[in-house]
């Protein structure tokens, strides 16, 4: 898996960081959100010898464990938003037409 995150890394370059951090922070924000609303997933056995560190904590704690679904994601998910976004760097043509 590793393999395959360098080298979408060095095809898609920022593409592919914003794509990764966009599924971490999603991760993130949607466990915290289920343990605002009254989720307990300290019941959960990954869990349950947390202690009392709050929602951010269990938030991170239960993103931390979904890492490598998210990085398939992103492996996943980079080629094809990278279809639809032009590249912002033109591809520099060399100039052979020389004039000394």
């Amino acid at each position: 898996m590793g393999s395959k995150m360098e080298n979408l890394l060095a095809k898609y370059g920022r593409l592919a960081i914003i794509v990764y951090f966009s599924i971490f922070f999603l991760t993130l924000f949607g466990f915290w959100t289920l343990l605002t609303t009254g989720v307990d997933i300290r019941t959960w056995s990954f869990f349950s010898e947390l202690g009392d560190v709050g929602p951010i904590g269990l938030a991170y704690a239960a993103t931390k464990i979904t890492q490598p679904i998210r990085i398939a994601l992103t492996v996943i998910c980079t080629p094809l938003i990278g279809r639809f976004i032009p590249k912002t760097i033109p591809e520099q043509k060399e100039d052979h037409n020389t004039t000394s």
